[in-house]
């Protein structure tokens, strides 16, 4: 008979849960409509981790779940509605080792409202227009202007509550009225 060296092999089980890195919203924030919520962790995820969505009165919220590396995400439909929620992710890597992690975040779905809008030319050329009013809330605005040829230029500025002043070039216009919306 011949007897050759036995075999063995060193086998490292893993036991250690994902930990949570990242977490969109962040937790406690308020956010704009459509909010998408997303989980990140610092291990690959397997295909059965989840979220559940609820609303302030503990109602599940419809998600479509996504899961791709180490992230797990959840995409509401139809889109939130202004509110508190309560979002919590149930994160398995690839060896079975879960963790849960929690966050709370509210959705302001009103969008701002501009109580004042009024345009001026920079100068004789009108190059330029000053464009003038009062919003109500912080927002991004996006201010385009249109000649009558279907012609157009947009420029976007952070702006705060209350009054606003953003310059728009419109040199690319062609001459005569000049719509600004």
């Amino acid at each position: 008979h011949n007897v050759g060296p036995a075999a063995t092999r060193s086998v490292v089980k893993d036991t250690v849960a994902p930990a949570k890195t990242t977490t969109v919203p962040a937790s406690g924030t308020t956010v704009g409509s459509p909010a998408k919520v997303s989980f990140t962790y610092t291990k690959t995820l397997a295909s059965n981790s989840t979220i559940v969505l609820d609303n302030s009165g503990g109602t599940a919220v419809g998600c479509t779940v996504t899961v791709s590396g180490t992230t797990v995400s959840c995409a509401p439909s139809p889109a939130l509605t202004s509110g508190t929620y309560s979002a919590t992710a149930t994160a398995y890597d690839t060896h079975g080792n879960l963790t849960q992690t929690s966050l709370s975040f509210t959705v302001d779905a009103t969008p701002p409202t501009i109580t004042s809008l009024a345009a001026s030319a920079t100068s004789d050329s009108a190059e330029a227009s000053k464009i003038t009013g009062s919003i109500s809330e912080n927002a991004t605005l996006t201010i385009t202007a249109t000649d009558s040829s279907g012609g157009k230029v947009s420029t976007s500025a952070k702006v705060s509550k209350g009054s606003f002043n953003v310059s728009l070039d419109e040199t690319a216009l062609a001459s005569g009225t000049i719509k600004v919306t």
